[in-house]
């Protein structure tokens, strides 16, 4: 290819670059909030109507890139890419989301690359739209609800990996800001442990019942602001939603039931405390097992209780006890903090050993002490 194609080429990437942009935008301006706290039919229908809009729109910007790269020479010029390095676009099994994180983050970057990450993407949004328009057929407004949520992460996550591709192979900067799910998970565990802090703190207050709903109607909703919210899982988002419409029948009411107050309270500790499943995030266990692993392997050569500390701020919201102490400035000398961290990556372990055997038939049986000491073990080799 001549270097005058090339850079025609190229400009058409770019142009179509600008294309995914205006989508994203597109994506952020769709209200989910507004649908969460009617979950009225109408409104739920009209969601599906804009999601269904946006999915053809998206589907048809990619299928234009996949296009415009099939006109590339296969191995001329800027375009040759080493096929092993195509290998986990085109074998791999895991959700589009790990495969597009995958190739993002190893930075392939060749036309061939953007050309396979847009087919893919493209692929699972075409089948995302064929299960929206479904629904439309007699779902209830929370099903739909779930389903375009799901698929309007999927569209986000296929606009930002694309663009990122595009700009590595055409080296222009990014237009979309890329989140990997270990990033977003990350964010979204980060909020948690601010709610479930700000709800510790409410069952502590020596105030009345009422003063205590308020303070936390009003935490929830300044919640539902947070940058993070929309990357929650949508369960919680509508749990969230649920307790909010409880806090505020309860004190529209001329004279409030204290026990049904206090039901309440406790509901709403029972809340932040379901949150902590987030660390079953399969991206989560990944990466705090690597942190603990290996500050326990620092430990063992040379303990720095501060530098320690530094290290664990990654992990929080994995263990209260090492939150507590990271808050604490207590000295827990070398013994301590190993049993500390042995602890933590025993947790971690369940948490991975649950995942996995959450689809098995024996998924509710123990797990054999055995079996998770050794893979505990496995972490530390």
């Amino acid at each position: 290819m001549s270097s005058q194609a090339w850079e025609m080429g190229r400009n058409d990437l770019v142009r179509l670059q600008g294309g995914l942009c205006e989508l994203g935008r597109a994506v952020t301006d769709v209200d989910v909030r507004s649908v969460e706290s009617s979950l009225d039919e109408r409104a739920g229908g009209v969601l599906a109507v804009m999601v269904l809009r946006l999915l053809d729109d998206v589907v048809e910007q990619l299928n234009t890139i996949t296009a415009r790269c099939e006109e590339f020479p296969p191995t001329s010029g800027p375009v040759s890419q080493q096929d092993w390095e195509l290998q986990p676009l085109r074998d791999s099994y895991a959700p589009l989301e790990r495969v597009l994180d995958s190739a993002v983050e190893t930075r392939l970057g060749s036309v061939r690359v953007v050309e396979e990450m847009a087919f893919i993407a493209g692929l699972e949004l075409r089948q995302r739209s064929e299960r929206v328009r479904r629904l439309r057929r007699g779902a209830n407004c929370r099903a739909i609800l779930v389903e375009c949520d799901g698929a309007l992460r999927r569209i986000r996550k296929a606009l930002e990996a694309v663009d990122a591709a595009i700009a590595r192979a055409c080296g222009v900067e990014p237009r979309l800001e890329f989140r990997s799910e270990l990033q977003a998970s990350l964010l979204v565990r980060a909020a948690y442990v601010r709610i479930r802090a700000q709800f510790e703190q409410l069952s502590q207050l020596s105030k009345p019942v009422s003063t205590r709903i308020r303070i936390a109607g009003t935490q929830i909703a300044t919640a539902i602001g947070w940058d993070a919210y929309v990357h929650m899982r949508i369960a919680d988002r509508l749990l969230m939603r649920e307790l909010q419409v409880r806090i505020l029948n309860w004190l529209a009411d001329e004279v409030p039931d204290e026990i049904a107050g206090e039901r309440l309270l406790v509901d709403l500790r029972g809340f932040a405390q379901m949150l902590t499943l987030i660390n079953r995030r399969q991206e989560l266990v990944e990466h705090d097992a690597g942190i603990l692993t290996a500050a326990l392997r620092q430990i063992r050569d040379d303990l720095d209780e501060a530098a320690l500390r530094r290290q664990l701020i990654a992990v929080a919201g994995r263990s209260a006890e090492i939150d507590g102490w990271v808050s604490s400035g207590v000295r827990l000398g070398r013994e301590g903090c190993e049993l500390l961290i042995e602890r933590a990556l025993a947790h971690t372990a369940a948490n991975s050993l649950g995942e996995a055997a959450a689809t098995r038939p024996d998924a509710n049986r123990k797990q054999d002490p055995a079996v998770l000491r050794s893979h505990v073990g496995s972490m530390l080799e």
